[in-house]
């Protein structure tokens, strides 16, 4: 199905899980995660907006979802009750959090070389990390997680297929 048609079916609080096919960091992400998924996000309805919580190089930020209406990607349903997302995705974003490339290096070495993560991560985050953070304030239990996850990692973390497929 395609962006127009999934919209109307996102809830809040589901996990997007975008699959860009493009080259440069997306390329890499795939290949170093043996994932196909480069980024993660969480959903968000504000009045009749879809936003997404997501982690940019710029830090944490509120974008619309129709923004990945040109790229695949896989939603997951929230594993926690409706609405249990809202508070802890607005209070994450209050917070001053930068894009951590630390992490990124931290998550490739674990992926690639089996170097050992961190027991916990840091007050920086990558995209998926913003997204389990999400989780993980609202209730959702740890169990699984590593420290710092990458995208493909939050997936299996959920534990349930994906309830939509996007595709362009």
């Amino acid at each position: 199905m395609n962006y127009a048609q999934a919209r109307g079916l996102i809830n809040t609080g589901d996990l997007i899980a975008v699959r860009s096919r493009r080259i440069g960091f997306p390329l890499l992400t795939r290949v170093v995660t043996r994932s196909p998924y480069t980024h993660t996000a969480t959903a968000i309805w504000l009045g009749h907006r879809l936003l997404l919580a997501e982690m940019l190089s710029v830090g944490g930020v509120l974008a619309p979802v129709s923004k990945y209406a040109d790229t695949d990607f896989d939603v997951f349903a929230c594993p926690l009750p409706s609405g249990a997302t809202v508070t802890p995705t607005l209070d994450l974003l209050g917070l001053a959090i930068d894009y951590d490339y630390g992490d990124l290096l931290r998550l490739g070495l674990h992926k690639l070389v089996g170097a050992p993560l961190p027991a916990a991560d840091n007050d920086n985050l990558v995209c998926s990390a913003l997204s389990a953070s999400i989780y993980l304030h609202a209730g959702l239990p740890r169990e699984g997680l590593p420290s710092i996850p990458a995208p493909g990692d939050v997936v299996a973390w959920l534990g349930a297929p994906a309830k939509l497929e996007v595709r362009r």
